[in-house]
Order: structure tokens, then sequence, then C-alpha cells
């Protein structure tokens, strides 16, 4: 966040255009730094941030964008070009894995169904299914290869951002901030008997 106006000149430089507005939000400090893309909500309360949360879960990216295309729309992002909002609060996700894949560009991408969502530490609420991206890098993405799975449970914490293609996400950097809470759920056939005590799986 602080490199926020070096961020700026490097668009001013190499892209021709960037800005790096600072505000204050009732606590939610924004640094905007993308020129192009959906705009950022303002996001006045852990709540309202819960009422952006995604209704359907991400696409999950093609292999196409995760081994060519993002070589090249990543370092547009990082210098403003449809890039990120950092609303530089910590949001933390529990839930079950939709999608988990790697890419070129750094990133391995975690999508979350939502069980739980705080920003801060309050907790928010949401009476119908909600879902959220995980952008893991550095120590975060190795631990994210290693440990989650699809169909598994984890819990992610982070930086909470606007990603200017219109949805928040968390990015996470510490492996610390990357928990596996329950492995993939293994499938029961029709007519299998189900082990006593653990009922139907959840997911």
């Amino acid at each position: 966040m602080r490199f926020c106006w070096l961020r700026a000149l490097i668009g001013l430089l190499v892209l021709g255009a960037s800005s790096c507005v600072w505000g204050q939000q009732a606590g939610f400090r924004a640094c905007r730094h993308a020129v192009l893309g959906a705009r950022s909500p303002k996001l006045v309360s852990p709540q309202a941030a819960a009422d952006y949360l995604r209704r359907k879960p991400n696409f999950r990216i093609p292999w196409i964008h995760r081994y060519l295309v993002s070589l090249f729309t990543t370092p547009f992002k990082e210098v403003g070009i449809v890039g990120w909002t950092d609303y530089c609060v910590e949001a933390c996700a529990v839930g079950a894995v939709v999608h988990a894949d790697r890419s070129v560009d750094g990133f391995y991408t975690v999508d979350l169904a939502l069980d739980s969502f705080a920003v801060q530490g309050q907790s928010t609420e949401f009476a119908k299914p909600r879902f959220i991206r995980a952008e893991t890098r550095g120590p975060a993405r190795k631990q994210a290869a290693q440990v989650l799975r699809r169909g598994g449970d984890a819990r992610i914490c982070g930086e909470l951002k606007w990603d200017h293609d219109g949805f928040l996400e968390i990015h996470p950097r510490q492996a610390t901030q990357v928990e596996v809470l329950a492995g993939p759920q293994p499938a029961v056939a029709a007519g299998d008997p189900v082990p006593a005590g653990e009922g139907t799986p959840r997911r």
C-alpha cells in the first residue's frame, strides 16, 4: 500500500495513464490505482462487504488464460489497468473449495463456497449461498498449492480487494493465512452403507 504512488508512476510512464487515490470510508481506507474496469463499491462496514459477495462461484479460469494470457494481462493489472482496489482491511473466509488452480503469473486461485465471512474480526451474515475468490501469492501460494483440494474445507485470510473485473477477492500473502480444515469428502454411491456417526457428506 505504501508504494501505491510508485505503481501509479509506473503506470504513467509505461502505460500512459494511472491514478492513485487515497480515501477514508468509515474505517475502510481505499487505494485506487485502476484506470479501467468495474467501479469499486464504497464499503462502510463489514456487512456492507458481505453484501457484495458473489451469488454464484467465479468461473474456473480456462487453461489458456492460466498458462498464456495471464502472462500479458497480470502486469497490466499490477499497474492499474483493470487492476485492484485495496480496502486495507483483513478478511477471513471459511468454506468449501470449489476451484483451485495455479497460473504462470505467480497466482494460485481458489474459489470458496462460504460457510462464514468476517472483516476485521467482525462476522457477517448471509442467508443464501455466497462465494468469494482468493488470489494467493508468495508463501501463501505455496501453502495453498500443497494443501487445498477441490471439495475440501479451508480457512483463508488476507487483504480484502476489489477486482476491477467486478468482484471482491481475498489476497493472502503468508502461509499461515491459508489453512485446510478438512479434506475432500469421499463419494458415497447409492446403496452404499454410510459409516455410523458420519451421516451424509455435506458436499
